[in-house]
């Protein structure tokens, strides 16, 4: 039997829809003994009546999930490239939700864009200058987008291809907003799928990627609302503090944790202005979410 390979592009619990190379949608199962097979897998499958079954999964470059009732997590997504952190002064910027994610896309091995929407909006420009300025001075990306004016749209379609990309955020940001903008045949793309599958088209409860236009893939899930941050343990959080990691090597103990110890290079780094103080308040915050312990001094 000819073995063919595809990516699934949404599952709904045992039954998946699987995007053959040639741009066929087919529906399909997978084996048992595979496991949870999710949106954003490479699989191979064979031909069975009209049906896909899927005999190998890839191995995963990423995985994005949350926890199950056991505090397990489940995947949600795999193989994301870039996570997009998006971000608003109205409802409010989170900074502590913010590091979360960097966190996150660290501990995954994956790039991360910071996006401020909804900039035709009035709002304290030099606060936000200053906050961008020190995430690009961290490395990472920073866009500041509006739907209503397009500021930003296209530098944003430019950092989407080529990548598998992932939106996260709290809610009231816009994401939904900046997805409709980028994806105008998102519709389309859920109705071609319901007919080629007869999965239905539940995408408000089911993660679903969908292909740019210009280029890119996006993994909408509803699953990214549900975060936390306590599957890290202390030394992933510590190394997903980027400017952390850069000055521990001048802290006097190896296993400096940058809470109590003296000389220590982090601390002394805030004192000179070297680090933002919230990044080292966050650390701690995590650290107690993490531990379920008590304050942190």
């Amino acid at each position: 039997m000819t073995v063919l390979k595809g990516r699934i592009i949404t599952n709904h619990g045992p039954a998946v829809a699987v995007e053959a190379q040639d741009g066929t949608v087919l529906r399909g199962t997978a084996r048992r003994k595979l496991g949870l097979v999710v949106c954003g897998d490479y699989v191979e499958y064979e031909i069975t009546g009209s049906d896909a079954v899927i005999t190998k999964v890839a191995k995963r470059s990423s995985e994005f999930g949350r926890p199950d009732r056991r505090r397990r997590i489940k995947p949600l997504a795999t193989n994301i490239d870039r996570l997009f952190i998006v971000s608003a002064h109205k409802p409010g910027i989170d900074e502590y939700l913010i590091d979360c994610y960097l966190i996150t896309a660290e501990n995954m091995g994956i790039d991360a864009t910071l996006i401020f929407n909804k900039s035709d909006i009035k709002h304290d420009a030099d606060k936000l200058t200053s906050m961008a300025d020190y995430y690009r001075f961290l490395g990472y990306s920073v866009i500041e987008t509006s739907v209503e004016n397009g500021n930003g749209i296209d530098a944003l379609t430019e950092q989407l291809k080529g990548n598998t990309n992932i939106f996260v955020g709290q809610s009231g940001v816009g994401k939904s907003s900046l997805i409709q903008k980028l994806l105008p045949n998102q519709e389309i793309q859920v109705g071609a799928l319901s007919r080629a599958t007869g999965l239905g088209s539940h995408t408000t409860t089911t993660t679903i990627l969908y292909h740019f236009p210009h280029g890119g893939d996006l993994v909408d899930s509803p699953g990214v609302r549900e975060f936390s941050i306590w599957r890290y343990n202390e030394t992933e959080l510590r190394q997903g503090f980027k400017e952390f990691l850069a000055k521990s090597e001048e802290c006097k103990f190896n296993n400096c944790r940058h809470l109590t110890e003296p000389n220590c290079a982090v601390k002394i780094a805030i004192d000179k202005g070297e680090i933002a103080h919230w990044r080292l308040r966050h650390y701690k915050k995590m650290l107690e979410e993490a531990a379920g312990n008590e304050l942190l001094p």
